[in-house]
């Protein structure tokens, strides 16, 4: 037993160390719940249940400095408890959402009151130019303030609460746990619909009921469905492009070739190669004071050691100046760190730079990048590799995680490097050349052209509402879902997911609440009998 929970601690900081290693996903139950299945002997019921939590909290994740419930604590304790009980994986749902409320309010006091040590001590190393300094706080704040102390939670809680948990687990009703199982099936009509309410509008929504139809009427999986988005979003990209003028073709070329930086170059690829590895680390100490500012300086130190060696005072402003306020997504954040690379180096060549424009291209750059890495990272790789993972994994299929944790990694590095290598070359003027080429917006409708007709089919595909209410006709038993689906096949799916989006797009209700809400809907239809498996 303590073996175990240890091993379970050491799950839960490998998780958390999601945001070490680039905000990769290791802190998704697909991940998780895999892992503790291992270590508690059942590999195959730890897939299943992550699969069925991840459709749970397909909908929770970190955008726009928003903390969505602790997934890492909720997913390896609802397993863990779940199969030392022998209780069936959807069971795994009601004790994980709970523990995950519990842990978001443990994380947040410590983001409050432990963090912010850190961030004002690199502060005050930034102002003696202690690089060093900058990167302990950095390093040991992420470990100390939240990947300890969530490891030690989970240990312990698996530890002195797990003869009580099971006696709990083993007294629920059967109602309760066939109510569960229908909750089960009709969460993922959460999540999809707080990822399209990110994404949608009135000209991209048609390619939500087009994935539908696609699943529904031609029985296309969702990776197909992803494929045929990503066709049709370039094809009408490319009949919108051949529609602009040719003077603005030529310009759009000549732009591209500028180079912006000038000066005699400092910097070298292995230079650059530093501060791509580090910005990993991005959301290590994510705070609500600066957000992702120690990240954003981590990063940033090899290139400011380098062209700042025998400069003191233009170091101590360079580490201050890379330590203001910043937030963007993680998967794109080296296009501006390419960019400040570059215009750190030209204003060690030049006498009279500007060095506030550093700073302002900086907060002028975080908030579209923001919006379009969160789109596409979140809204639309993130979901196909949630679509194609999960399907395998509810299964007890091995590759379901696997697949889902390359599928989403594999573009994000490719992205990564691209950005940082061309943040550089193209320096300040960069984000206004793609923005006169019209790229960030084509890539922004293409991406949500993907995720929704993604969502369309996955909605067809794992929402399950079932109502096993029958009538006799002419002496025959007519039962109302197969008069519902001989009207439109994934018919209910739909009209939940619709209901469930306007709730969150209309009423703008919580999806804490929610959650409950859907819970105690499963467990009500359980028990009248209006709702089935």
């Amino acid at each position: 037993m303590l073996l175990k929970a240890i091993l379970l601690g050491l799950v839960a900081m490998l998780g958390n160390g999601n945001y070490l290693l680039g905000t990769n996903l290791l802190d998704r139950p697909l991940i998780t719940c895999t892992l503790t299945g291992l270590i508690m002997g059942d590999l195959q019921s730890g897939i299943i249940i992550g699969a069925i939590m991840e459709l749970a909290f397909v909908g929770a994740f970190a955008v726009a400095g928003a903390l969505p419930p602790e997934m890492i604590s909720g997913g390896i304790l609802g397993a863990a408890l779940t199969i030392a009980s022998g209780n069936n994986p959807e069971v795994a749902l009601t004790i994980g959402l709970p523990i995950a409320s519990l842990a978001l309010l443990f994380k947040n006091a410590l983001m409050i009151f432990v963090l912010p040590y850190f961030v004002h001590k690199a502060d005050e190393y930034a102002a003696k130019g202690d690089c060093r300094g900058v990167e302990r706080a950095h390093l040991l704040g992420g470990f100390l303030y939240c990947d300890l102390p969530l490891g030690l939670f989970v240990a312990l809680a698996f530890y002195l609460g797990n003869s009580v948990m099971l006696t709990v687990l083993n007294v629920i009703p059967e109602f309760v746990k066939t109510g569960l199982t229908i909750a089960t099936g009709l969460m993922p009509a959460l999540g999809f619909s707080v990822l399209a309410s990110i994404i949608i509008t009135k000209k991209n929504a048609v390619f939500l009921f087009l994935g539908f139809l696609m699943a529904v009427y031609l029985g296309v999986p969702v990776t197909g469905v992803a494929l045929f988005g990503a066709v049709t979003a370039l094809i009408l990209l490319s009949i919108q492009t051949k529609s602009e003028n040719a003077k603005a073709a030529d310009d759009s070329v000549e732009l591209s070739e500028e180079k912006v930086v000038t000066g005699q170059q400092q910097l070298t690829k292995k230079d650059l190669m530093k501060v791509f590895w580090r910005s990993f680390t991005h959301e290590w100490t994510w705070n609500y004071e600066k957000q992702g500012n120690l990240g954003y300086g981590f990063a940033m130190i090899p290139v400011i050691e380098k062209l700042y060696k025998d400069k003191p005072e233009e170091k101590k402003a360079a580490l201050q100046r890379h330590l203001e306020f910043f937030n963007t997504n993680a998967q794109v954040v080296t296009l501006i760190l390419g960019i400040s690379s570059a215009m750190e180096e030209q204003n060690a060549a030049t006498e009279d730079f500007d060095t506030a424009s550093i700073s302002s291209v900086k907060a002028g750059l975080m908030g579209p990048l923001a919006g379009i890495g969160d789109s596409l990272f979140w809204g639309t790789v993130r979901i196909i590799a949630t679509g194609i993972g999960a399907s395998l994994s509810i299964q007890g299929n091995i590759m379901g995680p696997i697949l889902f944790f390359l599928i989403f990694n594999i573009p994000c590095v490719i992205t990564r490097y691209t950005c940082m290598m061309g943040g550089y070359k193209f320096g300040s003027g960069f984000l206004a050349k793609v923005q006169q080429n019209g790229l960030l917006e084509n890539v922004t409708n293409g991406a949500g052209i993907v995720g929704l007709m993604s969502i369309g089919a996955m909605i067809a595909n794992m929402v399950v509402v079932n109502i096993p209410f029958t009538y006799e006709s002419n002496g025959a038993s007519i039962i109302l879902s197969d008069i519902l689906n001989s009207i439109m096949p994934g018919l209910l799916p739909l009209a939940f997911t619709g209901f469930v989006f306007w709730l969150v797009t209309k009423k703008k209700i919580k999806t804490t609440r929610l959650l409950i809400f859907i819970v105690i809907l499963g467990i009500l239809g359980s028990l009248t009998g209006v709702l089935g498996i």
